[in-house]
């Protein structure tokens, strides 16, 4: 690539480009995708060493990695979108109250967690002090240090009539969730099996808290409201009623997940088993052997028009300069 005469993968000017534009110089030059070196193809390559760049098993040098050949991460507490019905998720009004101050928000009765999470801006709302912790976060599998709460603090139902209190929570930026649209909260009650219960609702639609099972009288089920299969159903607990399931339909709601995985389709895993396989299929750019090259420029240096007629050295004669001493030969020649 520069005037130096060494590997590819050691030139800086190559280096120096991104990995597009070195698929692109690649691809130009007929270089190997695998060991970056020319004569030969991807499938002809007798290198069997895998990118290993974040785990990549593909068939090219680790300088030609791309992100999008890095595994599928999964994502947790993410959301997707989609025409589905609005899902009520079990959030009840309530109300946190430390020494110094008391916020009103809904919190979050989430049974699949062994911790309660609490949003940072509700905790310096409260003046609650933090402290380091190394946690073990199942869902990503490495140990994080993440701020706790230093002290305890109060969650009330919304009357006042009943509290639970709160010995340290893991602080979030923030806590998915949302509450059904009010017109979905006012269809609840059209429900035979809900008609007698009262749901408490806010403005705000910001969840402040997700208590896990850390808290389990929290959790505690005092009376219920069952209907039919794939009805919404009401459970009364310490801190109020709650609605869990779904509430109306509705259009590109947003929906709360608890994991989300990349899935690739059947149609893109064959693509790619492609790319590894025949990645130089793809190019427009004919890639040559040695011996094509040399019969190319043979054909190109020594074909001359004489007498009328075009003349064309034997590409894979070992000479082609070297003229036989032989009349009839000769005589062959020029009538061609």
């Amino acid at each position: 690539m520069c005037s130096y005469d060494h590997a590819i993968y050691k030139c800086p000017q190559f280096l120096s480009l991104t990995v597009q534009d070195r698929w692109s110089h690649a691809k130009s030059k007929g270089i190997c995708f695998v060991c970056l070196r020319q004569g030969h193809r991807v499938n002809e390559c007798k290198l069997t060493k895998r990118c290993n760049v974040n785990g990549c098993e593909k068939k090219h040098h680790s300088l030609l990695h791309r992100e999008s050949d890095k595994p599928g991460i999964s994502n947790c507490c993410g959301y997707t979108k989609s025409l589905i019905s609005q899902v009520c998720l079990g959030m009840i009004p309530v109300r946190l109250k430390s020494r110094k101050a008391e916020i009103v928000g809904y919190a979050l009765l989430d049974n699949g967690s062994d911790v309660t999470l609490i949003k940072s801006n509700c905790l310096r709302f409260l003046g609650l002090n933090e402290d380091q912790a190394s946690v073990v976060v199942e869902t990503v599998g490495v140990n994080r240090t993440m701020r706790v709460t230093s002290a305890p603090f109060e969650v009330y139902s919304s009357d006042r009539s009943e509290h639970v209190t709160i010995e340290g929570a893991l602080i979030v930026a923030s806590i998915p969730g949302h509450k059904p649209t009010k017109s979905a909260m006012n269809n609840l009650v059209k429900w035979p099996h809900l008609s007698d219960v009262t749901i408490d609702s806010l403005d705000s639609e910001e969840v402040l808290l997700l208590i896990g099972c850390d808290v389990p009288e929290a959790h505690w089920v005092f009376d219920q409201r069952l209907g039919g299969r794939k009805n919404p159903y009401a459970v009364k607990t310490l801190l109020g009623w709650t609605v869990f399931g779904p509430a109306s339909y509705s259009e590109y709601r947003k929906r709360v997940v608890n994991h989300t995985s990349k899935v690739q389709s059947l149609e893109n895993q064959i693509r790619e088993l492609y790319d590894v396989e025949f990645s130089d299929a793809y190019s427009s750019d004919k890639s040559l052997s040695v011996d094509d090259k040399v019969a190319i420029k043979i054909v190109e240096g020594g074909t001359r028009f004489d007498n009328g007629h075009f003349v064309v050295s034997i590409p894979w004669k070992k000479n082609p300069n070297m003229k036989v001493d032989n009349y009839e030969v000769e005589t062959v020649d020029y009538k061609v």
